[in-house]
This record gives structure tokens, C-alpha cells and sequence, in this order.
């Protein structure tokens, strides 16, 4: 009798254990791409199927529908934009992480919007849908509009990290009234997994070596004495980040969302900026140089006139011949200009 107590409490244990240490490895917070060839079908219509992984947690899909491609940043976000690298960091995954950043935009009425964002990774637990049960962990994005205080509304997404992707999602209003054209729910309803890949077939034995017939030997001719060529190859330009210091932007407004009594921006202003690290960071400016010669971010564009609202602009652009060149949006509209001083 006592050895069944004592057997039944050490399987107890042993189960314990055995959950506990099977959570902690779904908890672990890697991302990876679904197997290529996977199809993911959607409670909304959608059909799409993973093509390639991107690196930087970036996968490929295309729609089946339509046989379009496009990428997704942990299966729900954009990678691209100013915020994308804000959104990135959140990886690996762990609970309780969250980031926070600021755009402006047209509010849920068509004026003029300044947005705070709020991303955190709420919890860890199984969610179940029409495709089964999946560990998931749950990604809470808080959108607030202060400008108009119409309101603050929530994204939330469910990452499954065996599948890949977002395997549920729905669109809450946590105050005010649901904005036009709003997401609606959605969920995975069926999963078919990509075949796995062949390994790479190992070479065999090179083949023996074929036998070198020699024409008969003749009298040698000593070649004729001639100066060496010192042979100058040009060094190649390493390619990164572009080198830090003091660059002016040149902007061209063409559009503006102030008037004349609040403010309005300024249609060709000329800004320095200090790059330190790849960066240009301060209250009034945040952009980023990328190593493939890319600039994003937002930052405050010159006003004219007396206003109480700050004119963010975003920015958006690519290097070419010691040159950067691209465009801003938001409360400003147009094109940049931007040369090292």
C-alpha cells in the first residue's frame, strides 16, 4: 500500500516537472519562418503560403489567390517604416517586454493626428481555433490619438512560435467608438506544413586522376628577359553605414496640414544634423542610418507661425552617390535633399 502511495506520488512529480519544462521550451521566444510550401487558410478568406525566410525575422508569403508575394515582420507587422526597428527589438520574445513609439498621421476622422503606440508581450498560454490548439504568445499594441482624444483602441495577436505566424488576432475599442474601415477578427482555421526539405546529397570520391601523356622532350628556349609589371589594384569602397558627422537636409514641402492661423510648415527649410553611430537622436529627432544605406524615422519639421501642435513629419529614403534622397509625411508633405557638410 505505501509503495503504490509513494509510486503515485513521484509520477504526480515527474508530470509536474515534464509541463513545467514543456512550457519553458515553447516559452523560449525563438521566431522562425514556416517550412516553405506551408498553406495557412484564414477564418477571413485569406490563402497564403510561405515562400522564403528574410532574415532579420522577416518570412515571405504569397496569396494564393492572387500570387502576389509580400513579407511580414513576426507574422503582423510591416517590416519596413520608421518604426520597423522599434518593432524588431521586441525579439526574442519574452513576457512582459514592451516598446513604445510616436507618428502622426490623419486621425479617425480625416484631420490631423498624433499617435502614441504602446507594444507589449502581455502573456504565454494555448489558444484554440479551428486548426487546433496552439502555445501562443500574446502581443498587445495600444494605439492613442491625442491631438483629438477621440479615443485608444487595441491590436491583439496571438504568435504561435510552432507555426510561424499569427494564429489569431482580433480589434478592440477601449474608448470612444470604433474608427472606419476597422480590422475585423480573424483566425487560422487550417494548416497544411510545407514538405521538409532534402538534405544536401554528400559528394563521393573524386574520380582518379586522368593520365598526362607528354609530348617528346625537345631542346629548351630560355624565354626572352622581360621587366616585371607592377600590377596596382584599387582598393574597393567598404560598404556600411555612412560616416558619421554633420549632414544638411534640404526639404521641399509641397503639402501642408497646419494653416495659416495655427501654423504651417515651412517650404524649404534647411536642417543640420549630427549623426553619431548611425544615429541622430534628440527630442525633436529620431533617425537611423542603416548599412545598406537606407534613412527612416521621424523628426520635427520648421514651422511657420505660432502653434501649440508639433509638426512631425515622417522620413523615408536610400543613399545614392554620397547622396541621400527620399520624402516626408505626416503633417508635412514632399521630397528631401541630404549631403554631408
Amino acid at each position: 500500500m505505501g509503495g503504490n502511495v509513494r509510486a503515485s506520488i513521484l509520477l504526480g512529480v515527474l508530470l509536474i516537472f515534464g509541463s513545467v519544462a514543456r512550457e519553458a521550451a515553447a516559452q523560449s521566444g525563438d521566431i522562425h519562418c514556416p517550412t516553405k510550401g506551408t498553406q495557412l487558410i484564414f477564418s477571413d478568406g485569406g490563402r497564403i503560403e510561405a515562400v522564403s525566410d528574410q532574415g532579420n525575422y522577416v518570412c515571405r508569403f504569397k496569396s494564393l489567390k492572387t500570387e502576389k508575394k509580400f513579407d511580414r515582420l513576426f507574422g503582423a507587422f510591416l517590416p519596413t517604416g520608421p518604426n520597423a526597428d522599434q518593432i524588431r527589438s521586441l525579439a526574442p520574445f519574452e513576457v512582459g517586454h514592451k516598446i513604445s513609439f510616436t507618428n502622426s498621421g490623419a486621425d479617425v476622422r480625416g484631420g490631423d493626428g498624433f499617435w502614441f503606440h504602446d507594444v507589449v508581450i502581455e502573456r504565454f498560454e494555448n489558444v484554440v481555433t479551428d486548426a487546433g490548439t496552439f502555445p501562443s504568445f500574446v502581443i498587445l499594441e495600444d494605439d492613442r490619438e491625442m491631438l483629438s482624444s477621440h479615443g485608444e483602441w487595441q491590436r491583439k495577436y496571438w504568435y504561435a512560435p510552432d507555426v510561424g505566424f499569427v494564429v489569431k488576432f482580433e480589434y478592440l475599442t477601449l474608448r470612444g467608438s470604433p474608427p472606419p474601415n476597422y480590422p475585423k477578427a480573424w483566425e487560422l482555421t487550417a494548416l497544411r506544413p510545407g514538405a521538409p526539405q532534402p538534405a544536401a546529397a554528400r559528394p563521393g570520391p573524386p574520380p582518379p586522376p586522368t593520365p598526362v601523356v607528354r609530348p617528346p622532350t625537345q631542346a629548351s628556349v630560355p624565354p626572352p628577359v622581360t621587366k616585371p609589371v607592377q600590377t596596382i589594384v584599387a582598393s574597393a569602397q567598404p560598404v556600411g553605414t555612412p560616416p558619421d558627422g554633420i549632414w544638411k537636409m534640404d526639404m521641399q514641402v509641397t503639402t501642408t496640414n497646419g494653416n495659416a492661423v495655427g501654423g504651417e510648415c515651412q517650404q524649404h527649410p534647411s536642417i543640420p544634423l549630427t549623426f553619431v553611430n548611425g544615429s541622430a537622436e534628440g527630442p525633436s529627432t529620431k533617425l537611423r542610418l542603416t548599412s545598406d544605406g537606407v534613412i527612416s524615422g521621424w523628426m520635427l519639421a520648421p514651422s511657420i507661425g505660432t502653434t501649440v501642435v508639433p509638426f512631425i513629419v515622417n522620413v523615408s529614403g536610400r543613399l545614392e552617390d554620397d547622396v541621400f534622397t527620399g520624402s516626408v509625411s505626416g503633417r508635412c508633405i514632399g521630397s528631401f535633399t541630404m549631403r554631408k557638410q
